[in-house]
């Protein structure tokens, strides 16, 4: 249900299950995407989805207390190479389960960095990749 915000589509109209199956029907480009050429931000994180596998296979966690933005992020997974920052935002869902809930790309030497504070630095004790038919089961 997440995946079109996650990965920026929703900023070109494609929205939850729905938008994913428009979009899986469709063989559409990156440059084709109304709008495109005036959302650079959007095309850099749409470009970038795929950095998301770096993250979840071995993230820097930062604990993260939003205050001051739409989402919830209780933690922040970022994958560092150098030049930008890749930050996935992890929900805590009422039943205490984790969830990706956003997904932001920057420039390391933006000041859009406010979640990287390594006195707020976790360490990741263990990590499981379940297939969906087994989360839905047991959660």
């Amino acid at each position: 249900e997440q995946f079109c915000h996650l990965v920026g589509f929703s900023y070109f109209g494609y929205n939850g299950v729905a938008g994913w199956n428009s979009l899986k029907g469709k063989n559409i480009t990156i440059s084709r995407l109304p709008g495109i050429s005036n959302c650079k931000r959007e095309e850099i994180r749409i470009t970038n989805f795929p950095k998301i596998i770096k993250i979840l296979k071995n993230p820097d966690v930062y604990l993260y207390r939003n205050k001051d933005m739409r989402y919830k992020s209780d933690y922040f997974a970022v994958y560092d190479d150098g030049v930008r920052y890749y930050k996935l935002g992890i929900g805590t869902a009422a039943n205490g389960i984790n969830y990706g809930e956003t997904y932001q790309v920057s420039l390391k030497s933006s000041n859009d960095n406010k979640e990287i504070v390594p006195e707020n630095q976790v360490n990741v004790i263990e990590k499981n990749v379940m297939c969906r038919e087994e989360f839905y089961t047991t959660y």
